[in-house]
């Protein structure tokens, strides 16, 4: 259960170490190398919780912490899930010159990523990679070819 703890004026902030995220850069080109702009690149990490199996990052646990704090409180509105979590944060467009750049990802492992352009067929989530390290840039190229 989450633990709510009252910090008086004579404590001191307390510091969450945080560790270092990844960062993913994804040029899209098609099969004569011209960049493709307007393509939608994402990633869906996920993470390994002992005894609770694999979860997309952060979804499952937000949603549990969001259900007790209903339950605790019928005087605030806590949001529904698809309120804050419509979007893909581990998603971006490509620009002009066909990068798409994804920050905050959490490291540790490889994942794969998708790209998708209406003019383009798909690329599917186990056909490109990218090893995600702590503070580190991965790049990679997706080729698309013409639908």
């Amino acid at each position: 259960k989450p633990q709510f703890y009252l910090i008086h004026k004579n404590q001191k902030a307390a510091v969450v170490p945080m560790e270092k995220s990844a960062t993913c850069k994804i040029y899209v080109v098609d099969e004569n190398g011209t960049p493709v702009s307007n393509a939608v690149v994402s990633l869906n990490p996920d993470i390994s919780v002992p005894g609770a199996g694999r979860t997309l990052f952060g979804n499952s646990i937000q949603l549990s912490f969001r259900s007790y704090l209903k339950k605790l409180s019928t005087s605030h509105h806590w949001p529904d899930l698809e309120d804050d979590l419509s979007g893909n944060e581990f998603e971006s467009k490509t620009d002009e010159s066909g990068l798409a750049v994804i920050k905050n990802l959490p490291a540790g492992g490889k994942e794969s990523i998708t790209v998708v352009h209406d003019s383009y067929f798909p690329i599917a989530s186990d056909e490109i990679r990218v090893d995600l390290r702590k503070g580190k840039v991965t790049e990679s190229i997706a080729i698309l070819k013409k639908r």
